[in-house]
């Protein structure tokens, strides 16, 4: 087996070896991957427990605030939290076949009964699904909320999407 050097991994991110056979050789290179949302969050709330279980003082077992993790972690979650919710949201959209919310609200004057309706109901998540969310964030940041376990507690914050 053949070894590139493993490569520097920047922070949120995770280094994945990768093997390939090239006539009789075995190469191993390294693929860089970001790490995801539910990643940093899981690898935080596994951090802390194994810290307070190796009995380290002052540490919080669960729930955590955003003033028991560094600050650059709190700005990688608000990102990555940013970019979910606006998954989310175009997900929802393409339910009908738009290609995102953006598109979708974009109907707005539409002489389309349909897309008008369309463009409304989506008009109405995205500014209930931003309000719900940086209302949620700034509970977080104040302390009155906790660091979400996972997308999926993000989720739950947010605003039901349904077509009628």
């Amino acid at each position: 087996v053949i070894f590139d050097p493993q490569p520097e991994v920047p922070a949120f991110h995770t280094s994945k070896e990768v093997l390939t056979i090239r006539g009789s050789q075995v190469y191993a290179t390294y693929e860089i991957i970001p790490d995801t949302l539910d990643k940093i969050l899981s690898d935080l709330y596994t951090k802390h427990h194994e810290k307070a279980l190796d009995g380290e003082v002052n540490v919080p077992v669960a729930p955590l605030k955003f003033t028991d993790i560094p600050a650059s972690t709190v700005e990688r979650i608000k990102v990555l939290a940013k970019v979910y919710a606006q998954k989310r949201m175009d997900d929802f959209a393409a339910i009908k076949e738009y290609d995102n919310i953006g598109s979708a609200c974009n109907y707005f004057n539409s002489n389309v009964a349909l897309f008008k309706a369309d463009a409304d109901k989506c008009i109405m998540i995205r500014d209930n699904t931003w309000t719900s969310f940086y209302t949620y964030f700034e509970a977080i940041v104040a302390g009155t909320e906790n660091v979400p376990a996972s997308s999926a507690e993000i989720g739950t914050k947010l605003p039901e999407m349904v077509w009628d």
